[in-house]
């Protein structure tokens, strides 16, 4: 004989939304929750922060700018505001081991610093985010860590986001942050932007989204500002900050700013501004071949592919036969086998992956000879894909 037993259907959701246990308001949204995609978005998981070294960790371009006066990036990916009539300086500041102001235990933090300029100066920063179109009818959450050397409790800084929709594209479109004070001890802050869609724009090339911290007024003289820890991601709710491994956030970085030659070091920094300072020891040589008597080239290769075609720069000097050492440049081989007496190299045949160096002017190469390009430690080349250094409001 069988038997059926049958029991009336029920909703295993509002069961346990019924049971009296400690789940939170966030606890309830996972269990109501429809989807994987819907309980990864509640929760935050996998990568998150579209900000590209925003612990501060990578300075390809030196350590220090002490008193400019015109707009230039300082630590990779960040593009620091000066104008004509007012100086900043930039630093990397080291924090101490073990600190918990600033949870994660972070090495470095970022200062832009107007000492000893008199108070006619803005303190902006910006940091732009390739490609405008990830940024259409979404909220973000904007979050770091920030404090001043004075307090700022005049309620006057504040965050811009602007989807700038890149070269002759549509105009820029800003949603503003409420204006915030700034105290001396570290402090987070947190806010979230609803981004409008972007349906109807022309969006061409150099895209992005910009974030920007601006002091619309000016800041009292000798007045600094450090900043640490920056993310932002998808969501209404900032969660802790991503710790993405040291080789993974340089090679981001790499897309918009390679060093070759004996520039910087695996740190990726520089020691001092500029390129004096911080650089490989030793030479490094690149393989060529002789064209003609007094005519060889060499094709460089980069290590990834760059946002755009790079401005190539040739950092050192020129040397030949006597003097060769760090801050020097040459070829050596050729029909004699030693160092020629120097020529001339210029860069040429760029594209987003590799270029070529062309080398002239030289006497006694040979034609078909092997010969090798020396960059001793100081000497190098500087490739640059950034975006330009225009201000944009």
């Amino acid at each position: 004989m069988t038997v059926r037993v049958s029991k009336p259907e029920f909703n295993l959701r509002e069961k346990l939304s019924e049971l009296d246990k400690p789940v939170g308001t966030h606890g309830n949204e996972i269990l109501k929750s429809s989807s994987l995609q819907e309980t990864c978005a509640i929760v935050g998981s996998g990568r998150k922060n579209f900000v590209i070294n925003g612990g501060f960790e990578i300075w390809q371009r030196g350590l220090s700018w002490n008193s400019f006066n015109s707009t230039r990036y300082t630590a990779d990916r960040w593009l620091q505001y000066a104008a004509g009539g007012s100086t900043i300086t930039v630093t990397r500041q080291q924090f101490t081991h073990g600190q918990v102001e600033v949870p994660g235990n972070p090495r470095y933090y970022y200062r832009m610093d107007n000492t000893p300029d008199a108070d006619g100066t803005w303190l902006e920063l910006f940091h732009r985010i390739e490609d405008v179109r990830r940024f259409s009818d979404v909220p973000v959450t904007l979050s770091f860590w920030m404090r001043a050397n004075k307090p700022q409790l005049d309620l006057i800084d504040q965050i811009n986001v602007s989807q700038n929709f890149g070269t002759s594209g549509s105009s820029l479109v800003t949603v503003t942050s409420p204006k915030f004070n700034i105290s001396t001890q570290w402090q987070k802050y947190e806010f979230t932007f609803d981004l409008p869609s972007i349906a109807g724009k022309t969006i061409n090339v150099n895209s992005f989204l910009q974030l920007h911290w601006i002091r619309p007024s000016a800041v009292a003289a000798d007045t600094y500002y450090d900043l640490a820890q920056v993310q932002l991601e998808y969501g209404r709710g900032a969660t802790p900050f991503e710790q993405r491994p040291y080789s993974e956030e340089f090679e981001l970085c790499e897309r918009y700013y390679q060093l070759y030659g004996g520039l910087g070091n695996a740190s990726g920094e520089h020691g001092t501004s500029e390129y004096n300072g911080g650089n490989t020891n030793g030479f490094h040589a690149y393989p060529g071949w002789c064209w003609a008597d007094s005519s060889s080239s060499t094709r460089i290769t980069l290590r990834q592919r760059m946002r755009r075609q790079p401005d190539i720069s040739i950092i050192g000097t020129i040397s030949g036969g006597t003097g060769m050492g760090n801050g020097k440049y040459g070829i050596y081989g050729g029909n004699t086998n030693q160092w020629q007496n120097p020529g001339q190299w210029i860069v040429n045949d760029i594209n987003d992956h590799s270029f070529r160096i062309s080398a002239s002017s030289y006497s006694g190469l040979g034609l078909g000879n092997a010969v090798g390009y020396y960059m001793y430690g100081g000497a190098g080349f500087t490739v640059n894909a950034e975006y330009p250094t225009t201000y944009t409001p």
